[in-house]
């Protein structure tokens, strides 16, 4: 880590860092759980635990809400290219040429990288839609989605400044944002029809990341409060609990629904809302120690890069026979289940962090032999 990766650090806030590294978890956690039924039953430990790591997107969502109005429309597009759709296209080649080379699928490299007419075709249609079209590459729905949230700027940037004027405007927007959720939740998506994709997946987007202003916005009202973040926590149990109660009987039903798991859900708003005070209610823990603040910041720097790797370990056929050998040594019963959860997790997100790293620092050494070569020229 060089002097102006510390300096960087230094400048951040380091809870937001923290809400990341557990939105990453949550992410990753959602990748690698078990399936929530067990054999001819449903698992209740599983369908708690799917609850638990099911708002990862929601709270990026939220981070993103944090900081979106304080830079200019202009600004965002640029750093949307840079930041976003380059890294975006270029893990879409790679996932598109090498994914079955790298999981382990395919020894052949020549063969991963053969694709036929129809493939390419698929992929240009997928393009056009502007969805992920690369196998292994699912969740790069959300860098679609994040693009169509940050060019709609302007028309959200006018719903905040009304927000603003408004008498008592940021209560009136919970309220309508939350209600607006809860009656979408009861007649099962089908009034606003939200979706992982394109507007649909933005409209939903762009509630969190309102919300996400308002609550960073009055940070001065939860910030340190460690009663206000007991209350939250309950709060949070509640939301969590009632939501793998509902769950459960969504998978009770025919079909089976998995429905009150999606981010765009008034469980999730709930649950991050709760959680991002409960959180900063803690803050001043982690705000004191200067090592651990550190940390913090180093993790949540990495974590959109992870977000972009990890499904490469995930579904890894090297990595599979040792997910089996920590289910063996835990066992299926509820708390070998929240074991299990917990060590792959960890162990993907490891692995995820080295590459990551790796990558970064070959990248940086290429830069500085390309400048030196460059400098000499001149």
């Amino acid at each position: 880590m060089n002097s102006t990766d510390m300096k960087n650090l230094q400048r951040k806030d380091v809870t937001v860092e923290l809400l990341r590294v557990i939105a990453i978890l949550m992410v990753i956690g959602t990748h690698i759980k078990l399936p929530m039924n067990v054999g001819d039953s449903i698992g209740k430990a599983r369908v708690l635990i799917s609850c638990l790591v099911g708002d990862g997107v929601a709270i990026f969502w939220m981070i993103l809400g944090f900081f979106y109005f304080r830079s200019s429309y202009k600004k965002h597009v640029c750093r949307l290219v840079s930041r976003i759709v380059l890294p975006l296209f270029i893990c879409s080649a790679i996932g598109f040429f090498f994914y079955d080379f790298l999981i382990g699928a395919n020894n052949s490299i020549v063969d991963s990288m053969s694709h036929t007419a129809e493939e390419y075709k698929l992929l240009l249609r997928s393009l056009l839609k502007w969805e992920n079209g690369v196998n292994g590459a699912s969740h790069f729905w959300y860098l679609y989605v994040y693009v169509m949230v940050i060019l709609i700027f302007p028309a959200l940037k006018g719903i905040r400044e009304y927000i603003l004027n408004a008498k008592y405007g940021d209560i009136k927007a919970l309220i309508v944002f939350f209600s607006a959720l809860v009656i979408n939740d009861i007649v099962n998506n089908e009034l606003f029809e939200f979706s992982h994709h394109t507007f649909r997946g933005a409209l939903a987007a762009s509630i969190f990341v309102l919300t996400g202003d308002i609550l960073y916005r009055n940070l001065n009202r939860y910030n340190g409060k460690k009663k206000l973040s007991l209350v939250a926590f309950i709060i949070l149990c509640c939301a969590v609990c009632g939501r793998a109660y509902i769950q459960y009987a969504f998978l009770k039903r025919e079909p089976p629904s998995q429905e009150p798991l999606f981010w765009f859900t008034s469980y999730a708003f709930a649950s991050v809302v709760s959680l991002i005070v409960f959180i900063y209610g803690l803050s001043s823990l982690w705000n004191k120690s200067r090592i651990l603040s550190k940390v913090l910041s180093y993790l949540g720097s990495r974590t959109f890069y992870i977000y972009l790797v990890h499904m490469v370990f995930v579904n890894s056929t090297f990595i599979n026979p040792l997910k089996l050998k920590v289910l063996d040594f835990f066992g299926v019963g509820s708390i070998g289940t929240l074991g299990y959860q917990i060590v792959v997790t960890l162990m993907m997100f490891s692995l995820s962090l080295i590459t990551v790293e790796f990558i970064i620092q070959i990248a940086r050494i290429i830069k500085k032999l390309f400048c030196r070569k460059l400098h000499r020229k001149i």
